[in-house]
């Protein structure tokens, strides 16, 4: 239901042509007025980047009106060893209307993936509401390798933890990088984010590092 268009971008002054633009986001990013919004460089021109980035990502924080709690959250994760995006402060015009400050973050794709772990071959999943319950198992979606039908790491996990308790733990450190997790959970109590995976299922992605073949998440 997002559609690409293409424009021309201008960033700190230097001009791109032909950029693929377009809303971003579900029910936190929608507005008629100020959408949160994705660029893709390479949507019109082959291989077109700009300062290696193929894609940007400017979120509107429509729900922080101080605009810096997605940044600082970030800076926190990464503070913990948890493997999560950067993020800046841009100032977005659109068409000549100021939009005004944005949260400049990376996007969690393949150049994402290769600058954080041993591969960017691996499956990465997206949570919206998902869980490692059966039931809940064709909720997460499938963002890298998705024209092949393989999701047996997947359900891997989902078998993983259908275990009796006694032998939760041995089964899920074979799935999952506990430690990462542990830590990951923690530092989403600890700054209150109520919807990512620890406080609604949702908001996080997943990702089998090639290295292991275990599952880390990804804020």
């Amino acid at each position: 239901i997002f559609t690409y268009f293409s424009g021309e971008v201008r960033i700190d002054g230097i001009p791109v042509s032909n950029v693929g633009v377009r809303k971003k986001g579900f029910i936190g990013s929608l507005s008629d007025t100020r959408p949160s919004l994705k660029l893709k460089f390479d949507e019109y021109v082959p291989m077109q980047t700009f300062s290696g980035f193929e894609r940007m990502t400017f979120n509107n924080v429509r729900q922080d009106p101080g605009i810096v709690r997605q940044c600082l959250a970030y800076s926190l994760y990464r503070q913990a060893n948890v493997i999560a995006p950067r993020c800046s402060f841009v100032r977005i015009r659109v068409n000549g209307e100021d939009l005004g400050v944005y949260a400049h973050v990376d996007s969690i794709k393949k150049p994402f993936l290769a600058q954080r772990f041993s591969s960017d071959e691996g499956n990465l999943y997206e949570a919206t509401i998902s869980d490692f319950r059966p039931l809940f198992r064709g909720t997460w979606e499938k963002k890298t390798n998705e024209k092949e039908d393989d999701w047996s790491d997947l359900d891997a996990a989902v078998a993983a933890l259908e275990v009796p308790d006694e032998e939760l733990l041995a089964s899920a450190e074979a799935v999952f990088d506990l430690d990462a997790f542990f830590t990951y959970w923690a530092t989403e109590v600890l700054i209150g984010h109520w919807d990512g995976y620890a406080g609604n299922l949702n908001n996080t992605y997943l990702y089998a590092d090639p290295a292991d073949g275990l599952f880390r998440f990804i804020p």
